[in-house]
């Protein structure tokens, strides 16, 4: 029997360490030229934290009704995303968090570097060098 997901279990099972990791404490954000984005980059955080716990609630379901709550779910996440291409990054915290959401985007683990190759017939130096600046933005590097 699949668990039955509301608001309340998905608020409890967002990490909190996420956000502090990607957008400044408020107050600084509040001087910031990226505030804005910044601003959004709070709500994409929380949405992409639920967005897992759906998924991860999910798995191993084989459902017309699952794949639904998946993408509603991807959906929120995407409205925000869509709002922080109008944003143009003017420090390092707001291209931190446009490569956030460009993992987002990928469909990757935003916990995981990016791959990184060479080897395939479509891995170009472009790609590579892409995905090393994404890693260095994030740290994972």
């Amino acid at each position: 029997m699949m668990a039955k997901i509301t608001r309340r279990t998905i608020m409890k099972s967002i990490p909190t360490y996420g956000l502090a990791a990607v957008v400044p404490a408020t107050a600084a954000a509040m001087d910031s030229p990226d505030r804005q984005l910044l601003a959004l980059g709070v709500e994409f955080e929380a949405r992409w934290s639920a967005e897992r716990a759906v998924y991860e609630a999910e798995k191993g379901q084989d459902t017309h009704e699952s794949d639904e709550r998946c993408n509603a779910a991807a959906r929120q996440t995407r409205e925000v995303v869509e709002l922080m291409t109008g944003h143009t990054a003017k420090t390092l915290a707001g291209y931190r968090l446009l490569a956030r959401a460009y993992v987002w985007c990928r469909g990757e683990n935003p916990d995981q570097p990016m791959a990184v190759s060479l080897d395939g017939p479509y891995d170009t130096t472009d790609k590579a060098i892409r995905s090393n600046l994404i890693n260095s933005l994030l740290g994972h590097i």
